[in-house]
């Protein structure tokens, strides 16, 4: 009967581990999406409106459009050269033309 004890003390011992493990793991990928992530502030310039698009991609659907003036939220850390992803002050989240936004 001391063996079957055991063996239980065991078997809930090897659970915790596992289950800490998933947990830290899940930690430190949230902390690198926020590390690689420069949120910036831009104003929409050099256009009249300017298109927020579903992709980075001119044929891409429209999602709305930003008056010029407007400030918005940016992700400046992608490589692409032509497009930024953008949040809007009403939260809508989109991609947005870079050489029609002047990075505060």
């Amino acid at each position: 009967m001391y063996d079957k004890g055991k063996k239980k003390e065991e078997t809930k011992t090897e659970e915790k581990p596992v289950d800490d493990k998933e947990i830290i793991t899940e930690k430190k990928s949230t902390m690198q999406e926020e590390k690689h992530a420069v949120v910036k502030k831009a104003k929409v310039i050099d256009c009249v409106r300017l298109n927020i698009r579903e992709t980075p991609d001119t044929q891409a659907k429209i999602l709305t459009t930003v008056n010029v003036g407007v400030e918005i939220v940016v992700d400046d850390t992608s490589s692409d050269k032509n497009w930024c992803s953008v949040k809007l002050p009403n939260g809508l989240k989109g991609y947005a033309m870079r050489k029609f936004l002047k990075i505060l």
